[in-house]
């Protein structure tokens, strides 16, 4: 038995009532991120080592490639920046991660004749270094809760451009922080060459999105919820107790 349940978004709340029966008020508390220091010099070897230098736009994308529905979108976003290319740009999209679907996604892309558009890092230590070294986070995912990843990108000053699902919603609710699209190639790269042919735009959206976060999902404000939480929980069977 347990006194409450916490929920990582309203979304994910929501969809659990659909399965899970509450004696009691589940509540919701947001996620925090941490904006740690980077040397600069470990980003520019990034960049060089994945051959990043005077290419432009550069999207990054975070998966643990362990779902189908979060791996799908990374053959989505290197459709959408090939169309890019007769835009007289050179996008590259750089994806963060490791996981069991990680060699099958690669073949795919390589398949479509993308592989030039597309960097797999495998898994990173501190992933705030790529995220620096990108213009645009992208989160084109069929699945979501409510994305970690996007904070954590919005954290460092980087525009998000994400799908309008799950609890992404929650984070980019209204578009002076970023931009939700659907899942369609040409949607998506219409978004991007919107954010890419006005960089003044650009940084105006990374710096209100890094402001956002500092203001709403603080790892200190969802300490303080739950800590309201126990003590409220606490306060209830010390109650009951005296009584």
């Amino acid at each position: 038995m347990c006194d409450t349940l916490i929920f990582v978004s309203s979304y994910l709340m929501s969809e659990s009532k659909s399965f899970l029966s509450f004696e009691f008020l589940p509540d919701v508390i947001y996620p925090g991120v941490t904006r740690p220091q980077t040397d600069e010099t470990h980003v520019q070897r990034f960049i060089e080592r994945f051959s990043l230098r005077d290419r432009f736009p550069i999207l990054a994308y975070m998966t643990p490639f362990v779902w189908r529905e979060k791996v799908m979108g990374i053959e989505i976003l290197a459709m959408a920046l090939r169309n890019l290319v007769g835009h007289s740009l050179s996008p590259r999209l750089v994806v963060i991660g490791e996981g069991p679907l990680r060699r099958e996604t690669e073949a795919r892309i390589k398949e479509l004749g993308l592989g030039d558009l597309v960097v797999f890092t495998g898994q990173m230590s501190n992933p705030r270094i790529a995220l620096l070294a990108c213009d645009i986070y992208a989160h084109i995912s069929m699945r979501e809760s409510l994305g970690i990843s996007i904070l954590e990108a919005m954290s460092v000053g980087k525009p998000v451009i994400a799908t309008d699902i799950g609890g992404i919603r929650e984070i980019i609710s209204e578009e002076t922080v970023g931009e939700l699209v659907s899942a369609n190639p040409k949607d998506i790269e219409r978004a991007i060459l919107s954010l890419s042919l006005d960089r003044d735009k650009m940084n105006v959206l990374g710096i209100r999105a890094q402001e956002h976060v500092e203001t709403k999902f603080t790892w200190r404000e969802s300490a303080d919820k739950h800590l309201r939480l126990y003590r409220e929980a606490m306060g209830e069977t010390e109650d009951s107790r005296d009584g």
